[in-house]
């Protein structure tokens, strides 16, 4: 019996390592040369209070506010906040927090750990390789995560004040997992490659007709939004009450249009899990939800499309965050190997 014929294999590596540096932007040059299948960002370490604080929801996220990937300055690839890098990740079931160490509110001095996700590769798919990110010549030059970073006190509500006091000491890491093609023409193949975009909306009143452009000139998968009523004294605090229902168009052609609830029914069914399991405040209008990228919603040919909301007014301040995943292809460069 012949051996069998392994054409690629996996990389997993820790790339850069560095102390929290608050309230900061902060970019790092990513590797290039294999195909870059998903980012991941671990924060570590203790935080002290010199009074106990009341902490927030999904508490050690809110140390990171957002991270971005992005190619030669301007291409960018990925723009996640906190809470769709760390707590809900729909492609892997996970609505918990991939690994997410939460601060006690009754002690001074907190252990705190969190892990944040960013798949480049169609996780829930059949063949996940196809949309890994060509990193290397001359599809870019030069590859960046930038990682907006919030601070301790984000963690305890009331922004830590209650806790008088803040202090950290706190460490960050980035790891990569890639594949290491080992047919040369491989390295060229054509992928098709996700695209994922941010938008944060404020609600300020009810609106049975809240549009918002999505991208075009794509084909479009999912928005994953996550809804918010939060007050002064609890900030940021998810609801399941400020959105009525969510839409998904292009002129007649609809291919979402559901209830708040039943949307999160259909994820519970979809995902595998129940609905009391799902994070409050959160939605996948998902229209791949088995991974399957044949019904993408071809945004190509369009002029305009939108994602419409029926929302209430807040109680408090009202917040709805969108996260728009879409795939196009990364075509195989003129000239290079073909076998």
């Amino acid at each position: 019996m012949p051996a069998p014929s392994i054409k690629s294999g996996r990389v997993f590596r820790r790339v850069n390592q560095f102390s929290l540096d608050e309230n900061s932007a902060q970019t790092y040059d990513l590797p290039r040369g294999f195909d870059l299948n998903a980012l991941m960002i671990k924060v570590s370490g203790t935080i002290a209070l010199t009074t106990a604080a009341a902490v927030k929801s999904y508490a050690p996220m809110h140390v990171i506010d957002r991270i971005d990937v992005f190619a030669d300055g301007n291409k960018q690839f990925d723009q996640r906040q906190n809470f769709f890098a760390a707590v809900a990740l729909p492609d892997h079931k996970i609505f918990s927090g991939l690994d997410l160490v939460a601060p006690g509110s009754a002690v001074t001095t907190h252990t705190v750990r969190a892990a944040y996700l960013l798949d480049r590769v169609n996780a829930d798919g059949p063949r996940p390789k196809d949309s890994a990110l060509h990193t290397r010549l001359p599809f870019m030059s030069l590859l960046q995560t930038r990682i907006q970073m919030s601070n301790a006190a984000a963690c305890f509500n009331t922004s830590g004040t209650a806790g008088g006091t803040v202090t950290e000491n706190l460490t960050t890491e980035i790891f990569l997992d890639e594949t290491s093609e080992f047919v040369a023409a491989d390295n060229f193949e054509p992928r098709f490659v996700k695209r994922v975009s941010l938008q944060k909306l404020n609600i300020t009143g009810a609106n049975t007709a809240l549009k918002v452009n999505l991208p075009i000139g794509s084909y479009f998968r999912r928005v994953n939004i996550w809804a918010l009523d939060g007050s002064a004294a609890v900030p940021e605090t998810p609801s399941s009450a400020l959105i009525n229902s969510v839409k998904i168009y292009t002129g007649l052609d609809i291919r979402y249009d559901m209830t708040w609830t039943n949307g999160r029914i259909e994820n519970a069914k979809d995902y595998h899990t129940s609905v009391q399991s799902l994070p409050t405040g959160y939605l996948a209008a998902d229209l791949c939800p088995n991974g399957d990228l044949n019904t993408l919603f071809n945004l190509t040919n369009v002029s305009e499309a939108f994602v419409e909301f029926d929302v209430n007014a807040p109680t408090n301040t009202g917040q709805i965050w969108m996260q728009v995943e879409e795939f196009f292809w990364q075509d195989r460069p003129q000239g290079a190997p073909t076998a």
